[in-house]
């Protein structure tokens, strides 16, 4: 804070912040309890929850409409008979909703379900603990149920208020106003002290619902939250406030202090005129987080005077915080497929470019070996190369499609976008000022979360190339080592040629002979020199031919064969596995009438199992020395690399739309486990371990199949990341376990 700040007092005839945020609808979370006896808690708690001060109910579906009527603001026994309707009609929607994949709010139960509470500042004192002050009066808590897909939210809007409402639709009746007419505090006072009071209200949420946020790009970004001052002396024409110096420097203040930037005409503002009358200033701030940093938008709103009557303006300021609160909802809602598709993409990729970085660290060891092997030897290579050739030829056809996949995430990016612009222009007028580019339009629906994810999905596409051209890099080198061979080979089966050429014509020596001598003596020993060698020549041929023959039969079996014999035994069990963990066969079972909770879970522990047994055979290999170049040694090496590649690349895709937590919780856990490829750091492609599954899908798969909310799903990830597993099987154990003490603790 400034001397300025400290000495002066803000020009304002009103300051009021609307917090906006989202709360999850669930059975299970951190809170426990089921969610109308939760929502029964939350209101108890805040119209009962201290004998000071005032609180009143208002659940009139006319809130928000351009009905100018005066809304019922119940207490005491009404309220009460109000909370047990709304519990009631909760738990009706939570049985009876439909499953749409669709964001809506106009389902008749749902709308009806909106309500607000309104508190004086004496009852928020008391229930928060904080020091009441003139400059905040009144504390609204809006609670509003829509659907994302098949979840149901609850949206927030907590406004903290320096004045009493005018318009009937946002005040009980009972209030009157008895307080100063102007804010008393500076600006940055004032920041600071309606931020604290906001913060301190949404805790009183956190004790009973628990918080949504979504995650782009390894960002967590929270809703909007909304600064409208109003000032002593508004100006007739909203730009004025930015192009009139009488008003200028009060506007300018306050934007310093409320958007926390240098100057209202910084880059990072945008602003424009909305609905005609109101300044809109919009930035992306930052502030700590639990963990990590949150961003949210936020947003400061200048009405103008236009000679209309302050309930007027003050419904017209709810109407637009009310679109622009649902716009950036309705942002964040709908990419959040595409951002986790991208997440899940990006990861495949990931795996994909370090199975490729083992292989090719194999083929290099096996390619020195390539100049001075002949025969035997050198057909044992090329066999562990031909193995070698056909694991990577299957990544090839995934990465084409994955390829195609993160394509489709951009055209999701460009659809939802002229979805949002569309919804904004049915809603929202917007008038650029001067000098001015762009706009709020531009920053919901061009810039802010679209570029990144736009940029994301190109970065994506990017790599799903770079990781192509590895792969098809490594099967050229492949496929350019079998010409050699079959070039060299193919001379020396030339020179080979002469010599069987000369082996047939002895045989026609032989059978002149025969013809011409009698060859055919009474014992062994019989006749003269010449026709017992001419025998013994023809006997010996004979056996030669004989035995060539029986050798080539024993090769011709033998084509095609990959690997050691138990190599093929567990390649069979993984077949199967593979088939019955793939993406067809999931979506086969979970559209079929098995598809019970009882039957998914029995499904996930006996894939879970399979999957520890294959993981543990193949690792269980006798390898030799890692870094020995026998090529006895390489070829159980590229078996084994082999195995652990088809298990962490030939999966379902989307783990979290099947209920299958233990097994991808048992992918989390291979890559950590000893012997596997994917704890070398110089085979990631990223600054950190790559993982079979990312902690998006594994957030997003507890929370789908357990109900847990992304904090309880990191500590599962931790307990299982802190634990010295030694094998597949004892990580089996230890997560089902934590996985039935985290189902205990629900």
């Amino acid at each position: 804070m400034d001397s300025t700040d400290a000495t002066t007092t803000s020009p304002l005839r009103r300051l009021t912040v609307v917090a906006t945020s989202a709360w999850l609808v669930s059975a299970d979370g951190v809170t426990g309890g089921d969610p109308p006896s939760r929502l029964r808690e939350l209101l108890q708690r805040l119209l009962h929850g201290s004998p000071h001060g005032q609180a009143f109910l208002c659940a009139d579906p006319r809130v928000g409409t351009d009905d100018p009527a005066q809304v019922p603001y119940l207490t005491g026994d009404e309220a009460d008979a109000q909370v047990e309707v709304l519990v009631e009609r909760l738990g009706r929607v939570l049985a009876e909703l439909p499953g749409s994949e669709s964001v809506q709010d106009t389902h008749t139960a749902v709308a009806q379900l909106r309500h607000r509470v309104y508190l004086d500042a004496t009852r928020f004192a008391a229930l928060t603990g904080l020091d009441t002050h003139p400059d905040i009066r009144y504390v609204t808590f809006d609670l509003r149920l829509y659907q994302i897909r098949t979840d149901l939210r609850w949206h927030a809007s907590i406004s903290i208020d320096s004045r009493l409402a005018h318009h009937p639709q946002h005040r009980p009746q009972e209030l009157t106003e008895d307080g100063p007419q102007l804010v008393t505090g500076s600006a940055a006072e004032c920041r600071q002290r309606f931020a604290r009071a906001a913060r301190k209200a949404e805790d009183l949420l956190r004790d009973f619902l628990d918080h949504a946020t979504f995650r782009v790009l390894d960002r967590t970004y929270l809703q909007a939250d909304f600064w409208i001052g109003v000032p002593a002396d508004t100006a007739a024409d909203p730009a004025a406030y930015i192009e009139d110096p009488v008003y200028t420097a009060t506007i300018n203040e306050l934007t310093r202090k409320v958007l926390m930037v240098g100057d209202m005409r910084d880059d990072v503002v945008t602003t424009s005129v909305l609905n005609g009358d109101f300044l809109t200033l919009r930035r992306i701030s930052r502030k700590p987080g639990p963990n990590d940093p949150e961003y949210a938008p936020l947003y400061l709103i200048v009405p103008a005077a236009c000679g209309g009557a302050d309930a007027d303006v003050e419904h017209g300021v709810h109407r637009l915080v009310l679109k622009l609160a649902d716009l950036e909802a309705r942002a964040g809602d709908l990419l959040d497929d595409v951002q986790h598709d991208l997440y899940v993409w990006r990861n495949h990729l990931d795996v994909y470019q370090t199975v490729a970085g083992r292989g090719a660290r194999l083929w290099d060891s096996l390619a020195t070996h390539l100049p001075v092997l002949q025969w035997r030897k050198l057909g044992k290579v090329h066999g562990s190369m031909d193995l070698m050739h056909q694991v990577l030829l299957q990544g090839i056809a995934d990465l084409s499609h994955l390829a195609g996949r993160t394509q489709s995430c951009r055209a999701q990016i460009s659809a939802t976008a002229a979805a949002l612009g569309d919804i904004y222009d049915d809603a929202i007028t917007e008038r650029h000022l001067t000098g001015q580019t762009g706009g709020v339009r531009a920053a919901l629906t061009e810039t802010g979360l679209i570029s990144k994810l736009v940029r994301g999905s190109d970065e994506v596409a990017a790599q799903a190339i770079v990781v192509q051209r590895n792969y098809q890099s490594l099967l050229d080198a492949i496929t350019k080592a079998f010409d050699e061979r079959r070039v060299r080979e193919g001379d020396a089966l030339q020179r080979a040629s002469m010599l069987f050429g000369i082996s047939i014509a002895l045989v026609g020596v032989v059978t002149v002979a025969d013809a011409t001598v009698d060859m055919k003596p009474v014992s062994w020993l019989a006749g003269d020199g010449v026709a017992r060698w001419s025998a013994g020549l023809s006997l010996f041929l004979g056996a030669l031919l004989l035995a060539s023959a029986l050798l080539m039969l024993g090769w011709l079996l033998r084509v095609g064969r990959l690997g050691t014999s138990r190599f093929r035994t567990s390649y069979d069990e993984l077949w199967h596995f593979m088939r019955d963990s793939s993406t067809e066969s999931l979506e086969e079972f979970s559209t079929s009438d098995r598809a019970t909770p009882q039957s998914w879970a029995a499904r996930d522990l006996d894939l879970s199992q399979r999957f520890a047994r294959l993981w543990d055979r193949a690792t269980d290999m006798p390898v030799g020395n890692p870094t020995s170049r026998d090529i006895r040694d390489l070829s159980r090496r590229i078996e084994q690399w082999s195995l652990h590649a088809l298990l962490a690349t030939e999966r379902a895709r989307r783990l979290y739309d099947y209920r299958l937590p233990l097994l991808t919780c048992l992918y989390r856990c291979a890559a950590r486990l000893p012997g596997s490829f994917f704890e070398l750091g110089y085979l990631s492609p990223t600054p950190n371990q790559v993982n079979l599954v990312s902690v998006e899908e594994f957030a997003r798969t507890m929370r789908e199949s357990l109900g847990l909310p992304r904090p309880r799903a990191r500590q599962v990830d931790e307990q299982c990341a802190q634990e010295p597993l030694t094998s597949a099987q004892h990580a089996l154990e230890f997560v089902t376990e934590v996985l039935d003490q985290a189902r205990r603790q629900r």
